[in-house]
């Protein structure tokens, strides 16, 4: 709300006392807000002010289209404006209030939409070639021409003016230039067109300029190479590239997802998120190769994503990274953009491929994979305490990582920065199958530790192509987890789908609200969006069956996106004291039967967290799996995982987590057709990170404690296999 008010003041001087002092009223005259919107079918508008004296009301452009409804003021009031329909571009009046006696005065901008006024051209870099005549960019104008300025900035120093006139009609800007005498040396400027809207707003379009070499010479902007040819120029440190050399390929990233590549954490207080907003992925033309490109500033990133694109690379830096192979161009300007053509993704090469079929070319290039699933079933795409993100202004989480696993069996991660703007807007993303697109990246996870060698970035929520239900996909569950019963008098409790239970092997009572196995623990599986003080408004992403949606009646604080321990809906649990005698462990024990059950692939999920702030809780784990529990088992091993400690606010470490971790483990078919299968999950060995990790920069640096101290937890816990 704006509202003016200007106190005048006047003192007797030959009085020095507070009852001698006169105080004149205050002069109040504005209106309540700067800009008003009208629809662009016209109707009647309010324009609401305060005044506490007589002034006039007058239209100070010429506005036949806006009938004012009174012409005089007196007092605190409401303006109603009769504004007629608007088939053309938008436009705008200025409402003048002036008050009778006083120099006071106030505006108000009335704007009117209508069709968008602008200036839209086809490429946002052109090649300029000599004794061609004039060089026509088709465009889509609908300014006025008449109203369009052009300058133009050469990039060169010393350059002489090149570009000698400059036009815009309704479907093209035609430039006028003076050939190039240089055999050897292009040319580049950029050509800025600058217009006022009908919102009188000031708008502008650039386009980069490259001007070939002499007609004699050929009229170069370069030689022509492949991806291959400058992959064998670089090396593990940044090479300079001096020779007059292009590259052309497509724009298979979106700046606009924030989500191209990862952040630089800088301290435990400071990310540096310009790395991933001046960064692009450039694609050869068949799909083979791909390139990381890094402007040198955000400002230079000029690239239209899903475009066709023609690279100078002279000045431009490459530099290979190892194990895998993957390379970076760096110190691109927007001036090395030769061409650039919008074509659309549909125009871009498709690369359908399954997760086992990735390999170290694949870097830096868009797939599709196919056949795929979102296994955890709850949560969205970035299941983070905020507290540790910029969402709630603090830079110590730069972002997440969620499972995809397909249809073979596979698994890598998808990972999610914190400055994604559809990140955490409340969809809930399809517990069926489908397909997941995105750029193949090969980047730590320190929090994680084991990552894998590929993980995918996706660039859209597009992306994410997965049937919405369950039942659409090729997965089947023995029994799944994903939230906490009450506990079953044998100190179980069981599955929330299908037959099974779990338990966990220390023998130790413990009074809880649920039962005596464990405690339960905060999620942080809420959809979204999160701001400070929001209460569920989407859910957690947990569709039960019958197709009501879990925890959907809770009205409590989600504050930071997480469901707090205390709050009644209990989604994650947590159990302490893993060391046994001489040397043995405590394990979660999960039990269910395979009885004519076949399939050709069967599978384990569980997503893991070690909760407490202290520490002191084993960090190595390994799953083994048995027909029987009893003292003759024989357990045998089937894989390991690691798992990560909460994040420490006093000391963020970048082996802690805001999340909980994600992990997939294939199942042997040995498990198969049996009555009673019994699966664990234990520490692997007494690894662990030292007390509180103020000082501990190194996962794994310390030994586990058999306290309460040393806990673990668990927020989703589910076997599967596949559909025949």
């Amino acid at each position: 709300m704006k509202k003016l008010i200007i106190p005048a003041f006047a003192l007797l001087l030959f009085s020095c006392g507070y009852d001698d002092m006169m105080l004149q009223d205050a002069v109040e005259l504005g209106a309540v807000q700067e800009v008003v919107l009208a629809r662009k079918e016209g109707g009647e508008v309010e324009i609401p002010y305060y005044a506490n004296l007589s002034g006039t009301i007058r239209l100070l452009d010429e506005a036949p289209w806006a009938d004012l409804g009174q012409t005089t003021f007196s007092s605190d009031g409401t303006l109603k404006v009769a504004v007629a329909a608007n088939g053309g571009i938008r436009r705008f009046a200025r409402v003048l209030f002036s008050a009778s006696d006083v120099a006071r005065k106030d505006t108000v901008l009335l704007r009117q939409d209508g069709l968008v006024d602008t200036l839209s051209v086809s490429t946002s870099s052109v090649i300029v070639y000599n004794r061609m005549g004039d060089t026509e960019i088709p465009a889509e104008v609908t300014v006025d021409p008449a109203s369009v300025k052009a300058t133009v900035r050469y990039l060169e120093a010393d350059a002489e003016p090149w570009v000698t006139a400059c036009s815009v009609d309704r479907a093209r800007v035609r430039i006028r230039t003076e050939d190039n005498p240089s055999s050897t040396a292009v040319r580049s400027a950029v050509l800025t067109l600058s217009w006022t809207n009908g919102w009188n707003q000031k708008m502008q379009r650039s386009i980069n300029l490259t001007q070939a070499t002499s007609a004699a010479s050929g009229n170069l902007i370069g030689l022509p190479v492949d991806f291959a040819y400058v992959r064998g120029l670089a090396g593990e440190d940044p090479v300079v590239i001096n020779d007059n050399i292009c590259l052309e390929g497509y724009i298979v990233s979106d700046s606009a997802s924030r989500n191209v590549t990862e952040n630089t954490r800088r301290t435990s207080t400071s990310i540096d998120y310009s790395v991933t907003d001046k960064s692009v992925v450039l694609e050869s033309t068949d799909g083979r190769y791909g390139f990381l490109v890094e402007t040198v500033s955000e400002e230079e990133n000029r690239f239209v994503p899903y475009s066709k694109v023609t690279l100078l690379l002279s000045g431009a830096q490459v530099r290979k990274y190892t194990s895998p192979d993957r390379y970076v161009i760096s110190n691109v300007r927007a001036s090395m953009i030769a061409s650039s053509r919008e074509v659309g993704l549909g125009s871009i090469p498709a690369k359908k491929m399954r997760i086992s079929e990735l390999g170290d070319e694949d870097i830096y290039t868009r797939v599709t994979l196919t056949d795929c699933e979102f296994p955890i079933r709850k949560g969205g795409l970035s299941p983070l305490n905020e507290g540790y993100t910029s969402l709630y202004k603090a830079d110590r989480v730069t972002k997440s990582a969620s499972l995809i696993r397909d249809v073979e069996g596979s698994s890598l991660y998808l990972y999610t920065n914190t400055t994604c703007p559809y990140r955490r807007d409340g969809r809930r993303i399809g517990n069926g199958s489908g397909s997941v697109s995105g750029i193949v990246v090969s980047e730590p996870y320190e929090s994680f530790q084991d990552v894998g060698r590929f993980q995918l970035r996706h660039q859209r929520w597009e992306d994410l192509d997965f049937a919405p239900d369950f039942s659409d996909g090729f997965s089947g569950l023995v029994c799944e987890w994903r939230y906490l019963r009450p506990g079953n008098t044998d100190r179980s409790w069981s599955a929330t789908y299908g037959s099974g239970t779990m338990t966990h092997t220390y023998a130790s009572t413990y009074s809880s609200a649920l039962n005596t196995l464990c405690y339960p623990v905060y999620d942080m599986s809420y959809l979204g969006p999160v701001f400070s003080g929001c209460t569920n408004e989407n859910g957690f992403g947990i569709i039960l069956e019958d197709g009501s949606d879990y925890a959907s009646a809770y009205t409590g604080s989600v504050d930071k996106g997480q469901l707090l321990a205390g709050a009644g809906w209990p989604m994650a649990w947590m159990k302490e004291y893993w060391a046994g005698a001489a040397g043995t462990f405590h394990a979660w024990e999960i039990h269910f039967s395979t009885e004519n059950l076949s399939t050709d692939v069967l599978s384990l999920q569980i997503s893991t967290l070690n909760a407490s702030q202290e520490g002191r809780s084993p960090v190595h784990w390994k799953v083994q799996w048995a027909t029987s529990n009893g003292a003759d088992a024989k357990w045998q091993d089937i894989g390991t995982y690691s798992v990560p400690d909460i994040v420490l606010w006093t000391m963020t470490q970048p082996w802690q987590s805001a999340g909980y971790k994600p992990v997939d483990i294939p199942l042997p078919s040995a498990m198969l057709s049996q009555a009673d299968v019994y699966i664990r999950l234990t520490p692997a060995d007494s690894a662990g990170n030292t007390t509180l990790g103020y000082c501990d920069t190194t996962f794994a640096n310390g030994t586990a404690g058999s306290s309460s101290k040393a806990n673990n937890a668990l927020n989703y816990v589910a076997v599967r296999y596949n559909k025949s």
